[in-house]
């Protein structure tokens, strides 16, 4: 007998989630981000930025944050804006939704860090996010649509 095997990857499912070493390198790159940032400042009383030494540290902090999200908006881009699976988006209304959209745009080196800490924690506990799931509706048999009459069309009600 030939049976199916299981793709991979299911469509829809992310990259990202549940992959253990790759959740970890994201982890320590992001945590060498901020490490980095409070070394450079701690280091660079003057701020004095016109040296070469300080241009290429403040790049190499700007080139980790920028690959770091774009790896995981890439990858998992459902994960970032739920933080795997934290925030349940058809459930907040009004200035709550407002104020995480904000957050999710503009204070997303901190987003970031706690999607990456979240999804990392959850792949070693070997707890998989929330597939995202269009409720369904149940089937109707065909005998049911034997005995419900045609809909009438609003053009075939009207009177000429």
């Amino acid at each position: 007998m030939h049976q199916e095997q299981e793709p991979a990857h299911r469509p829809g499912a992310s990259l990202l989630a549940g992959n253990r070493i790759f959740l970890t390198v994201l982890l320590i790159a992001y945590a060498l981000i901020w490490i980095l940032a409070a070394a450079y400042s701690a280091f660079n009383p003057t701020n004095d930025t016109a040296s070469t030494p300080n241009t290429l540290f403040s790049s190499i902090v700007s080139l980790l944050l920028i690959g770091d999200i774009i790896v995981v908006l890439a990858l998992d881009w459902r994960g970032y804006t739920t933080l795997s699976g934290l925030i349940t988006w058809r459930n907040v209304r009004g200035k709550a939704r407002f104020w995480l959209i904000v957050a999710c745009i503009f204070v997303f080196e901190i987003w970031l860090g706690i999607y990456l800490v979240r999804a990392t924690y959850m792949a070693y506990r070997g707890i998989a996010p929330a597939p995202h799931q269009v409720p369904q509706q149940a089937p109707v048999s065909y005998h049911d649509y034997e005995d419900t009459p045609a809909p009438l069309y609003p053009h075939d009600s009207q009177q000429h």
